[in-house]
């Protein structure tokens, strides 16, 4: 973060990290908000510190029922955070280890499958991002559903619903999306690939419904008090992915070369040259007949069909061309189509093992069955083995080295740097595959002369014969961690000792009832000021509460897919929205704002004089019917409006007429007494006022909150377009807004329910079990 973000100039070492630190940076706020109120008893359903508020648990990026990041909530710190890391990757591995071992395959290729994905230098890469966390529990979903596949009953059922409820609510929502769907397609492409039951097509039909169905209710029910808010939100929040096709594809080029030669440093989706071997090798045995296995059958045609997707190959560029599935990018499910890739090169180094032991076919076969066609599909063998990717890396390296255009084919990602040809990784690549197919062909060569040997030759060679075969293998793991462990460590940029430091700016700026911005986009960005309890305006996300960058817009903000940055404070807009404080390394010289501080780095602190509370009390209320939102935007825009005398109430529900709202004396009568808010689902203030008046909170307008004026409960109106308004009588009184949202309450009942009932047929089904 010191890289990027000004305000910690004193940590900065000058190597720029190649990742999008506004992603990094904006979870371990969020973790560490999230264990300040849960320390206070709060559960944070709501973040008032960024933007004007948001609903803070419909964000499913925060992640706060997360199984792995709960550590947080008892240690919020950046030891913790690495901790939560290694945690993440000891879970991938773990589960990829089992996953492999559910599907049929030895120990030695379960190993294999475990290190070659984990230390994937695209999943390390993005393993600081909450694309990461999904990316170390697809292996935790697919083994759950190929476990419900393989024995089908009600618990494998809950057990695939659990780990989809935990996918969906431990981060990225699109992630979570292809990891459920691609491991449902998974479980299916089993039931039905499976001829050793017997059973009929419409067995299987029943059986996968009835699993899909289990699991789909399970996950729905149990995530049901983040995912329900979390579909408000949706209605009720704006986003780039609505209404642009964003959809990025990575391409087959890309693909393909990755698998060989990484293209992008250490974020290529690089499986070891080893693996790329096993690759063609794995999925020959898996339709030779001997080799033959559902599971097997089902994890290549899953690859194929998620191939394609990624891809967009065909009609499925078509596809998510169209909304709403523009806002799904295909490349999210790159990670399951590495993992599927994974699982064919390691049944690969199984069917090597197979082929060298002392048990193998070329074992069992006596002279005389030693005939010329196993000899031939021996052949076939090996050259699907060595011949096949040797081949295509050499093809591949030399149209890179010399085509710059196919180089830029494989370029997927604009977080990334171009993609490139690195020779001395193609070189160390090229000398492992010659390791390995120099050994792969002399012992299959000692192996067909092994048959046909003397006895007493085949004594000598026979008592050596499992310690020469078990070593190919293992000598091809290691291999194969030689050649990703090169690009793998370079995924992982070596960071700076950074600790969030006690800031001597934030005595200035710290102030529940007003707001900060910031004109320089390196200064507080994009979720630091929560760590300092600051009320920033500007936030990083891809969804925002309806009508903040509308009126972000028409305050002078330029807005990206995620940011908001000013380069002005010229709109009175932003001194309605209660912004006193403005961060800035250039002077601004505009009327009512004055410099009041100066850190040694440069950046100044300049004051608005004509800001306006988050909360205050005004006499006078225009009301605007249904016309729309633009028209109250225009309105409160125009020429003669006095905002600090007035409010702008959009289809009001409160009785004008009996509040008597409109009329009253002077301003200066009306007064915030106390006012305390502490970040998240409740504001409570007292106020006076010399008669009836209305009380304007400049907090985003949102459904779930609810307000007491003396314990009472009164109407919130939409005021000034995008905040809110009650009406309050005269006289001192207690104001109180909370926020209880309906979403929330209905899946934390939904859950409860959905347990119980759980509970009550477990139960049922053990005593019938015992009796």
């Amino acid at each position: 973060m010191p890289e990027w973000d000004s305000i910690f100039d004193a940590w900065r070492t000058g190597n720029v990290q190649a990742y999008d630190p506004s992603l990094i940076q904006i979870f371990i706020p969020d973790y560490i908000f999230a264990a300040k109120q849960i320390g206070k008893g709060i559960l944070p359903l709501w973040n008032s510190y960024s933007g004007f508020g948001y609903p803070f648990l419909a964000d499913i990026q925060t992640s706060l029922f997360a199984p792995m990041r709960a550590i947080f909530d008892f240690f919020p710190n950046l030891y913790t955070y690495n901790l939560y890391l290694l945690i993440e990757l000891a879970v991938c591995a773990v589960s990829m280890y089992f996953l492999t071992r559910v599907l049929g395959q030895s120990r030695l290729a379960s190993i294999f499958a475990s290190t070659c994905y984990t230390f994937c230098p695209y999943n390390l890469w993005y393993l600081e991002l909450n694309l990461g966390t999904a990316h170390s529990l697809f292996p935790i979903t697919a083994l759950s559903f190929a476990n419900a596949a393989l024995k089908r009953t009600l618990g494998s059922a809950l057990l695939a619903g659990l780990s989809s409820c935990i996918l969906i609510i431990s981060g990225h929502p699109e992630c979570a999306f292809f990891g459920i769907i691609l491991s449902s397609a998974l479980m299916f492409l089993m039931i039905f690939s499976d001829s050793s039951a017997g059973a009929s097509i419409w067995d299987k039909t029943k059986a996968a419904f009835g699993q899909l169905t289990g699991a789909g209710v399970t996950a729905f029910f149990l995530s049901a008090p983040v995912l329900i808010p979390f579909l408000e939100y949706l209605i009720n929040a704006e986003s780039y992915k609505y209404g642009s096709a964003y959809s990025t594809p990575v391409t087959w080029n890309a693909i393909f070369y990755n698998l060989v030669n990484p293209a992008i440093d250490g974020a290529a989706p690089f499986m070891g040259i080893v693996a790329a071997m096993l690759l063609p090798y794995g999925m020959y045995t898996i339709g030779a007949r001997r080799f033959r296995d559902s599971a097997a059958i089902a994890v290549v045609i899953l690859a194929l069909i998620t191939f394609v997707v990624v891809a967009q190959l065909g009609p499925i560029q078509a596809v998510f061309s169209q909304p709403p599935l523009t806002a799904i990018i295909t490349r999210y499910a790159l990670p399951y189509l590495l993992m599927l890739i994974t699982l064919i090169s390691s049944k690969g180094l199984e069917s090597l093992q197979d082929l060298f032991n002392s048990t193998g076919i070329y074992a069992r076969a006596s002279t005389s069955a030693l005939t010329f066609s196993k000899v031939i599909q021996g052949a076939i063998e090996v050259v699907a083995f060595l011949i096949s990717p040797t081949v295509l890396f050499f093809v591949l390296a030399k149209q890179a080295s010399h085509n710059a255009a196919f180089m830029h084919l494989c370029d997927f990602d604009a977080m990334l740097p171009a993609s490139a040809f690195h020779a001395s990784a193609w070189k160390r690549d090229l000398t492992i595959a010659c390791i390995s197919a120099g050994v792969m062909l002399g012992f299959l060569v000692c192996k067909l002369k092994n048959v046909n040997a003397r006895a007493g030759a085949a004594r000598v060679l026979g008592n050596l014969r499992p310690a020469l075969y078990a070593f190919v293998p293992v000598l091809l793991l290691v291999l194969q961690l030689i050649s990703q462990g090169g690009v793998a460590r370079q995924s992982l940029p070596s960071q700076t000792k950074f600790y969030y430091p006690d800031l001597e700016i934030t005595k200035y700026i710290s102030d529940p009832l007003y707001r900060t911005i910031s004109l320089r986009e390196h200064v507080f960005r994009p979720a630091t000021n929560v760590i300092y309890d600051l009320h920033f305006v500007q936030m990083h996300n891809p969804l925002f509460p309806k009508r903040f960058l509308e009126y972000m817009r028409a305050a002078g903000a330029s807005t990206d897919t995620f940011n908001q940055k000013f380069s002005e404070v010229s709109s009175p807009l932003l001194s309605m929205a209660s912004v006193k404080y403005v961060l800035s390394i250039d002077p601004i010289d505009a009327p009512g704002f004055k410099q009041t501080y100066m850190m040694p780095n440069q950046i100044k602190v300049y004051e608005n004089e004509n800001a306006l509370p988050r909360a205050y009390l005004v006499s006078k209320a225009d009301v605007i019917e249904a016309t729309g939102a633009s028209r109250t935007l225009d309105y409160i825009q125009k020429s003669g409006f006095t905002f600090t005398d007035k409010v702008v109430i959009e289809n009001p529900h409160t009785d004008l007429q009996k509040s008597d709202a409109s009329t009253g004396e002077s301003k200066k009568a009306n007064k915030i007494l106390d006012f305390n808010d502490t970040g998240s689902n409740k504001i409570t203030m007292r106020c006076w006022a010399s008669k009836p008046n209305w009380l304007v909170l400049t907090d985003i307008f949102y459904p779930g909150w609810e307000a007491f004026v003396d314990d009472k409960p009164v109407s919130i109106e939409r005021a000034n377009f995008a905040f809110r308004a009650i009406a309050v009588p005269q006289g001192e009184h207690s104001v109180r807004f909370s926020y209880r949202p309906a979403s929330f309450e209905l899946g934390i009942m939904l859950f409860a329910s959905y347990i119980v009932i759980i509970a009550f047929v477990l139960f049922r089904r053990s005593r019938k079990m015992d009796f």
